[in-house]
């Protein structure tokens, strides 16, 4: 596959701005350490994924990130879905996120 070309990459940028997805990437000594990745939908966020190096911060860097760009976008809520017994509920509930609802499921 490769990298993008220019064009291909204005494509794919336009396309997700156009579906209201965004994304960021954040680099250390010129290596991925972590991105995001969200979404708008009916004036609210919704974090797809947010993955970093343990233990060094950057999650923090990119969460506040998010939530300040949300903010500026004049969205209601931020929503971020978890597995249950995530170490990332922790982490959510430092950056403020609230547990509102709870997901009753069984496998067939």
């Amino acid at each position: 596959e490769g990298f993008l070309t220019k064009n291909q990459y204005a494509a794919k940028l336009s396309e997700a701005i156009k579906n209201m997805e965004f994304g960021i990437v954040i680099e250390d000594k010129n290596k991925i350490v972590g991105f995001a990745h969200w979404y708008y939908q009916d004036n609210r966020a919704f974090i797809e994924d947010l993955v970093t190096v343990p233990g060094k911060g950057y999650g923090k860097v990119l969460a506040n990130f998010v939530l300040q760009t949300c903010k500026n976008d004049h969205v209601e809520s931020v929503s971020l879905l978890l597995p249950h017994g995530s170490p990332g509920i922790n982490f959510a509930k430092k950056i403020g996120l609230k547990p509102v609802s709870i997901e009753l499921k069984k496998i067939l």
